[in-house]
């Protein structure tokens, strides 16, 4: 274990600057998930998946688009499932989200827009989502259809099988079981979950594979798949302008998009040159530290070398404060077991950890929730905040 680690991860401190130096793989073997406290958190084989199913959210699955993984609606009624046996040319392809974890393949329209039919509700008094559609999918060589048969609290069902109805197999996913990660993992090929992910809180940002969505290729605009850079929902900023001087930083600067590093900070011509006076700004998890990234370096998938300057500034913590923080109220803080959380006009996920990185209590909140840890032992705790456009963590204490 010592020498992978040595192998993926080189720090040399430079006063507070560090010089970082990380490799993929070649033909980019590895995903790397990156710590900005911690360094490299986890390296797990980057083509051992082929669909994510999220955790702690809303029912959400992504497919594997960086190992080449295709995605088509063919269907809008489920009951067509046995009639189905080839892809028709008018098939609608869907791709994951580039901007937003939220919204993976299987849940959003050949637009990119998330499609709220994908999965319909079904009135029995309990929270449970009945599939609506027929997908094929190919990966690894081969051709599958899929229909996802309902959602209950945590607990994906799905039927997958050869276009002329042979082997069909049904499958269940509890993303219970990975309640402190962002998604749990499923390979088609190998038919098995796969716990791949670092905890939740513990990395920054993604060094990986993906389907970026408009690409310039000889003066054509297309999806293309690219080697860079996803953010765990981290608040981040893109600068062009001089590297050495830090330009003057607001809360309107910074975007939660998670591709906002992305790719386009190399180029190639017969070789990769970084883009030259560029830099990002990015919050960690708990948005406490702010840093500056520039990228020194990148190899291609020979080694899937690349290195970059890792930097914490200072900044003005009420200049980058976004508005909706001067609206949040968690009260009282310090409490005794009891407290409240109101963010108005604001639907959020709310998740409560122990230091030790345990979920305690996860919950779906309408501008207002409620908190009980009067079970639990008195100390700190970590409240985590997510919506379209809040990615946040405050100290929660117990007396």
């Amino acid at each position: 274990m010592k020498y992978i680690l040595s192998f993926f991860f080189l720090l040399n401190f430079v006063y507070s600057q560090q010089t970082v130096q990380i490799g993929m793989g070649a033909s980019y073997q590895y995903d790397i998930f990156y710590s900005f406290e911690d360094g490299i958190t986890a390296f797990p084989e980057r083509e051992n998946w082929d669909l994510a199913f999220s955790v702690n959210d809303i029912p959400n699955i992504r497919i594997n688009s960086g190992s080449g993984i295709t995605l088509f609606e063919v269907s809008n009624d489920i009951n067509e499932w046995s009639q189905i046996n080839i892809l028709p040319n008018d098939a609608k392809q869907l791709r994951n989200s580039n901007t937003n974890w939220n919204n993976g393949a299987f849940v959003v329209d050949e637009n990119g827009n998330f499609d709220s039919n994908w999965i319909i509700s079904e009135d029995t008094g309990e929270q449970f989502l009945q599939g609506s559609k027929v997908y094929i999918i190919n990966y690894n060589q081969e051709t599958k259809k899929v229909k996802i048969n309902s959602y209950n609290d945590g607990v994906y069902n799905l039927t997958i099988a050869n276009l002329d109805n042979s082997n069909e197999q049904n499958i269940q996913v509890d993303s219970n079981d990975f309640i402190d990660k962002k998604f749990a993992y499923y390979s088609m090929s190998n038919n098995e979950l796969i716990d791949r992910e670092p905890f939740n809180f513990n990395w920054d940002i993604l060094f990986t594979r993906y389907e970026e969505e408009d690409v310039t290729l000889n003066n054509e605009t297309m999806p293309y798949i690219v080697t860079g850079v996803l953010t765990n929902n981290n608040r981040s900023f893109e600068f062009d302008g001089s590297l050495d001087i830090n330009p003057e930083l607001n809360s309107s600067n910074f975007i939660f998009d998670i591709n906002n590093i992305g790719y386009d900070w190399k180029e190639y011509s017969g070789v990769f040159t970084m883009v030259p006076n560029r830099s990002y700004y990015i919050f960690n998890q708990s948005e406490t530290n702010l840093y500056k990234l520039i990228f020194n370096s990148f190899s291609g998938q020979a080694s899937g070398n690349l290195s970059f300057n890792l930097e914490e500034i200072e900044y003005n913590q009420t200049s980058l404060m976004d508005n909706f923080q001067n609206h949040l109220n968690i009260f009282p803080n310090p409490n005794n077991g009891n407290f409240d959380i109101r963010l108005p006009k604001v639907f959020f996920s709310a998740s409560i950890f122990d230091l030790n990185g345990q979920l305690v209590i996860n919950k779906q909140c309408d501008e207002n929730c409620s908190f009980d840890l009067n079970n639990h032992s008195k100390g700190i705790y970590l409240l985590k905040l997510i919506s379209n456009n809040i990615n946040l963590v405050k100290k929660i204490i117990v007396e």
